[in-house]
């Protein structure tokens, strides 16, 4: 099976936020968030993209968010939480990723500096958001890439380390 992914999906359906575990499980090792179709593809990387990519792409396998979720649910079903069915922050599915790398026009990954003069500074305190939610969560810590965050979701307080790129600051919005 081809180490190359391409996985498509609606803008905040949560690819960048599982992107680690979906990256672990087809054994990518990379992950490139905002890819576009056209653009070029890296060999064993997962993609990320808001674009259904129009024209198959050698030696990679294209599939909805929806699917590849799936995908993992039906082959590793103890990767996703019993009550609420959704996919457990488990450090043991993903290897260590240096980061979720975000392409710019020209193709060329992110650096780590380049990535700190065009996101977001996040301090310790700061309340932030997830791009695909409303929760509010605390700021443990941050740099260019990733984000250590903390929120109370109901019955106990969570704790997990996201990519920069999926965090949004929060100011108290919620459009429902």
């Amino acid at each position: 099976m081809t180490k190359t992914m391409i996985v498509h999906g609606p803008k905040g359906c949560g690819k960048t936020f599982n992107s680690k575990s979906i990256a672990a499980f087809y054994g990518c090792i990379d992950i490139i968030d905002d890819w576009l179709p056209g653009a070029a593809i890296y060999a064993d990387c997962l993609h990320l993209t808001y674009q259904r990519p129009d024209v198959p792409k050698p030696n990679t396998r294209t599939m909805t968010f929806q699917r590849a979720m799936e995908e993992m649910r039906e082959n590793r079903p103890d990767a996703f939480e019993e009550k609420t069915g959704t996919l457990k922050p488990a450090p043991d599915l993903a290897p260590p990723f240096q980061s979720v790398r975000r392409l710019s026009g020209d193709d060329e990954p992110l650096t780590c500096a380049d990535a700190a003069a065009l996101a977001p500074v996040f301090k310790s305190g700061d309340v932030v958001r997830l791009k695909s939610c409303f929760v509010p969560m605390t700021v443990i810590c941050a740099d260019c890439c990733e984000v250590e965050v903390v929120w109370f979701d109901g019955t106990m307080m969570q704790n997990e380390t996201l990519p920069l790129s999926c965090i949004n600051e929060y100011a108290g919005e919620c459009p429902f």
